[in-house]
């Protein structure tokens, strides 16, 4: 819902003349475990079209998860890297395809309030800490990811830093806090709308940088970064690989887990699906439709995910750092500098963006937590509201997610880590666990492509893959903290 807004001043409601043919659509009644609030807005007149969703879906999908995947390919081997970014593509559109179908017909415009609606409030919370989590931990990934460029960017300014203040200006830590210093007055602001520039700049900055990654190997070839060891250098800061020491086409060794928490994470866009599906114009605004919206939505970003962690591991190949961008390009390339810089401006403003859906979720568990403690009916910000329980929480809220951001960005050695953490903590359940208990616990409605009788086999399926990743992820992440070289 939040990232509708970015890109709908960027284009108009002509471009919704795309046909359709129109599923017949039993729209669920409002039962007793749940209630929609958002129904009655549903039927509120929305300017959403074709192209606006489409490139509103795309930029959800695409982020900076983009830069572990080389990492994933140079561990997985080549080929299994490309198979679980099809498969995974695929389950996730499908995954994303039934939460528009669901949003669609309980009348819901948001993941919590959606299981809520069919399964009962503890449903509702449980999604609501796991958005929350899962958005937290994308702004702490943001300032890991400013802690990996920053060094190597400051190199070519500092490459010996000898005084106090320029070892202090170089510290990971210092990148850290300057970072969620810069992010800090994004973050204040309560209204979405008021991000979109910051929204688009990262989107652009992304495309820059997966540009860069492609052209720097079709002008540079093969490279590793330059070590200790006599090399013959050729004469762009990095040592060439012998053509022998190729790329893998199939994993060496157990690290192949490493490769699916990493890929999986990249494809995330399940919560921002209801409110995007819920923008659509009146007339066209059906689950058919909306997986035309959502085919290109997934296959331009599984197109260039593909570039990059094909292009991104050809460069490097075993020497693939867990950041493709942290390490190994030549640190005097104008190229290199910009596209760091760019990602570094990237990481700065999505701290923001993920922001206000942390946020968002956290309110709705104070809400909970205060109808519970007052045994009363929960608070709505919007319908009656407190001004100053309002006031204080946004205030407690904001320093303590600004505070243990940094903390956390401070104590993950890299980003892969954190994806793993993510992946098992939050993302697998956005990806496949609720989708899955959507279908389980959904009347039976018509819908153009699932079956009646097919809802609950395909919605224990999702669960027990969601499962499964969450079990690989853990383990990924063990692994790599007890392994300093993965």
């Amino acid at each position: 819902k939040a990232t509708v807004s970015v890109l709908n001043w960027l284009t108009s409601s002509s471009y919704t003349t795309m046909t359709d043919t129109t599923p017949t659509v039993v729209h669920i009644p409002v039962t007793q475990k749940g209630d929609a609030p958002e129904a009655a807005a549903a039927s509120e007149d929305r300017r959403g079209g074709y192209f606006s969703s489409l490139f509103t879906v795309f930029n959800s999908i695409l982020g900076t998860g983009i830069l572990t995947l080389p990492y994933s390919m140079a561990k997985a081997g080549a080929v299994p890297a490309f198979v679980i970014l099809v498969v995974y593509g695929v389950l996730m559109c499908g995954t994303a395809y039934i939460t528009a179908s669901v949003a669609h017909n309980t009348g819901c415009r948001t993941m919590p309030s959606i299981l809520r609606h069919l399964i009962g409030s503890k449903a509702g919370l449980a999604s609501n800490a796991a958005v929350a989590m899962y958005a937290f931990f994308l702004c702490a990934s943001s300032l890991v990811i400013v802690a990996d460029i920053a060094g190597p960017l400051l190199d070519a300014w500092i490459p010996h830093p000898t005084s106090t203040l320029a070892k202090m200006a170089t510290s990971r830590e210092t990148h850290i806090v300057m970072a969620a210093l810069c992010a800090l007055p994004a973050m204040l602001m309560k209204d979405f709308t008021a991000l979109r520039f910051t929204a688009l700049t990262a989107f652009v900055c992304l495309m820059f940088v997966t540009v860069v990654v492609v052209a720097y190997y079709c002008m540079h070839g093969v490279t590793v970064p330059v070590t200790p060891a006599p090399v013959a250098l050729n004469g762009t800061g990095a040592a060439h690989v012998n053509d022998d020491e190729g790329v893998e086409l199939w994993p060496s060794s157990y690290r192949l887990i490493y490769a699916i928490p990493n890929i999986a994470l990249a494809l995330v866009c399940h919560t921002q699906i209801p409110g995007i599906y819920s923008e659509l114009n009146n007339a066209v605004r059906t689950p058919g439709y909306f997986s035309k919206v959502l085919a290109p939505a997934y296959a331009i970003p599984l197109t260039m995910y593909g570039c990059v962690m094909a292009f991104g591991y050809a460069t490097f190949l075993g020497a693939t750092m867990p950041n493709i961008m942290q390490g190994g390009y030549n640190t005097s390339d104008p190229l290199i500098m910009v596209a760091r810089m760019a990602l570094v401006l990237t990481a700065v403003c999505t701290i923001p963006v993920n922001h206000h859906p942390c946020r968002a979720a956290l309110k709705d568990l104070y809400d909970a937590w205060c109808a519970r403690s007052a045994e009363a009916t929960p608070l709505v910000a919007d319908e009656r509201p407190a001004a100053d329980q309002h006031r204080r929480f946004y205030a407690v809220e904001l320093a303590s997610v600004w505070v243990v951001m940094i903390i956390t960005a401070s104590v993950v050695p890299n980003l892969s880590i954190l994806c793993s953490v993510t992946n098992f903590a939050a993302g697998v359940p956005i990806m496949f666990i609720f989708p899955g208990l959507m279908l389980v616990h959904v009347p039976a409605y018509e819908d153009a492509y699932i079956s009646r009788r097919a809802f609950k086999p395909l919605g224990w399926f999702f669960i027990v893959w969601g499962v499964l990743t969450s079990i690989i992820a853990f383990v990924s992440f063990v692994l790599a903290t007890m392994d300093k070289t993965p």
